[in-house]
């Protein structure tokens, strides 16, 4: 297919994604030809890109290229790889309905029009043969095949849960057994459990009957407020069944009754643990659950996820808390540290990792409370932390590097190699993709990094734009970052371009955090105030004024929940409901 034809061939009803094409007309197009870059080719000493065939033809008749750069044998190159991504993301769709990336098309449309020609000459003899007729009887067999296997796999997966249920109900006539048995050893009140669950369970039928009414399209007036009192109703029985278990435990545990065996309070226990889990669960899914955790006596700097119910945080008072959110209390502390404790990672279930003004990371186990290895190797404290695998770490300094651990030894582990670039503190990190990283620093950039093999790295962009200190970044997708300093802005980046797209403004001190919420949403902490931001259209939906100080660390906790670390020494845990 020439060119023209080709040209022709790229028409709107082609198109697959045409936001990316529109993008695509304005920056990648030849200056020569003035189209649409095909088999895209860089001038090596202005970074210009040519399609190849006219860049080609351009220098056989002249000495240098369109911008006057002189013709030598390295002069051109492939295109970056950001650029080549940016091509492939334009997708087409030829005339037969396949859809294949942008570079392919031209090799696809030669290819597609053969396959999909009824008549073709044999190569030998010149006669007419069927050749794809018996290509497309070949392919409806292969979709056949792929339809019975399907089927048979469909089979199989309902004789699977078949199983798990005729075994399920062998367990709850089991666990029926054993409560009949339990009631006749203890106090009849006690296990008067089938009335509280019963009542549950009829609120939870209610309560699907309802949506289920709503998805079909009946009309209930003040159905959403219905649903929330009923949901309500179910949290209050659980509590007062919670305050039940709690009052007789105690009136057992005082009397020193006979009956209480070992193996009844074993199940009373199970019972109970199970009702709070389920009761703090209810509480998170409906914002009923605010709380303030204190404990530590100097600023959280920074705070993580451990668990559904367990979360870390990292403290100027040199320790680490660890806290059950069910019972809003501090379950451990880890301490040896002899400074700040300024950031913290998520190993995996079983260990953390924590920066410190001591010039050190340290990795915990923290099941049970102890420090497994040290890291040595940074001139300054460490204020940012970044998990790549469970085998390597990356870490952030003030002394200007991110440097890049091995730590599949526990207390073996090594440095393998360290990032030099910044002028000032590395203050945040964040994994774009698995060879890619982005830190934001104190000398007011942002840099995107390349990693090979965890031991060889580039600078492949500097973004620069906030007028102070970048103290946090935020990844938003693949292609967007959000940034925030103490010039009090947030800026949100297209890494493709390597420019600022927006910038959110309304914090009356520094942003010292950015987490994401969704697609569309983000967090942002401050002085004393929390704000909830809509990216697309830069509008803040809500600011939270829980804390007295500044807002140091953020994390999102689940969709209806974030958690804060503040100045005043405290963690605040605040539902997500917008203004």
């Amino acid at each position: 297919m020439d060119r023209k034809q080709y040209r022709y061939n790229i028409n709107s009803s082609f198109i697959i994604n045409k936001e990316c094409y529109e993008l695509m007309k304005s920056h990648y197009h030849c200056l020569i030809c003035s189209y649409l870059i095909l088999e895209p080719s860089m001038c090596t000493k202005c970074d210009t890109i040519y399609c190849k065939s006219c860049i080609t033809k351009w220098l056989n008749n002249n000495d240098a290229c369109p911008n006057g750069c002189s013709k030598t044998e390295d002069l051109l190159s492939d295109i970056n790889k950001y650029a080549k991504k940016m091509l492939d993301e334009l997708k087409l769709k030829c005339k037969y309905g396949c859809i294949v990336p942008f570079t392919d098309y031209t090799d696809h449309l030669n290819h597609c029009e053969k396959l999909h020609s009824d008549d073709l000459n044999c190569w030998n003899c010149d006669n007419i043969t069927k050749i794809n007729k018996m290509k497309i009887f070949e392919k409806d067999k292969v979709e056949n095949l792929k339809e019975e296997n399907k089927s048979l796999k469909k089979k199989e997966l309902d004789e699977k849960h078949e199983k798990i249920e005729i075994h399920a109900i062998n367990k709850d006539n089991l666990d029926m057994i054993k409560l009949s048995k339990m009631k006749n050893n203890v106090d009849e009140k006690i296990f008067n459990v089938q009335l509280k669950l019963e009542a549950k369970e009829s609120i939870i039928r209610l309560i699907e009957k309802l949506e289920k009414d709503l998805q079909e399209g009946e009309c209930i007036p003040d159905l959403t407020k219905q649903i929330e009192l009923l949901k309500l109703e179910k949290y209050e029985i659980l509590r007062q069944f919670e305050e039940f278990f709690i009052n007789k435990k105690k009136e057992y545990a005082d009397k020193k009754s006979t009956i209480m065996t070992s193996d009844i309070n074993n199940e009373v226990d199970v019972l109970y643990k199970e009702l709070l889990k389920e009761k703090f669960l209810i509480s998170v899914g409906f914002g009923i659950k605010e709380q303030t955790l204190r404990g530590h006596n100097n600023t959280v700097y920074s705070i993580i996820n451990i668990s559904d119910t367990q979360i870390a945080s990292g403290s100027g008072d040199n320790s680490i808390k660890i806290w059950d959110m069910m019972s809003s209390s501090c379950t451990k502390t880890l301490k040896e540290h002899t400074d700040s404790v300024y950031c913290l990672i998520k190993i995996n279930n079983t260990h953390i990792a924590s920066g410190s003004g001591d010039h050190t990371i340290k990795i915990w186990d923290i099941m049970n409370c102890t420090c497994v290895d040290t890291l040595n190797g940074h001139k300054g404290a460490i204020y940012s932390l970044l998990k790549l695998n469970e085998q390597h770490i990356a870490s952030g300094s003030c002394d200007d590097t991110i440097k890049i651990w091995n730590i599949s030894n526990l207390g073996n582990s090594t440095c393998l190699v360290t990032f030099i670039g910044h002028t000032d503190s590395v203050e945040s990190l964040i994994k774009i993709n698995d060879t890619q990283i982005i830190s934001g620093s104190f000398d007011n950039t942002i840099k995107v990094w390349e990693v090979w093999d965890y031991q060889k790295y580039s600078c492949l962009k500097t973004l620069t734009g906030h007028t102070c200190n970048v103290n946090a970044v935020c990844k938003i997708n693949s292609n967007q970052i959000a940034s925030g300093s103490r010039d009090k802005s947030i800026k949100i980046w297209n890494l493709f371009s390597g420019l600022c797209i927006k910038t959110l403004n309304g914090h009356i001190g520094a942003v010292y955090s950015i987490i994401k919420i969704n697609d569309t949403q983000i967090a942002s902490g401050s002085l004393r105030e929390i704000k909830i931001w809509d990216i697309l259209s830069s509008v803040c939906l809500k600011t939270i004024c829980e804390h007295s100080s500044t807002v140091w660390s953020l994390i999102k906790l689940n969709d209806n929940q974030i958690a804060s670390g503040s100045d005043d020494s405290s963690i605040k845990i605040c539902p997500i409901r917008y203004n």
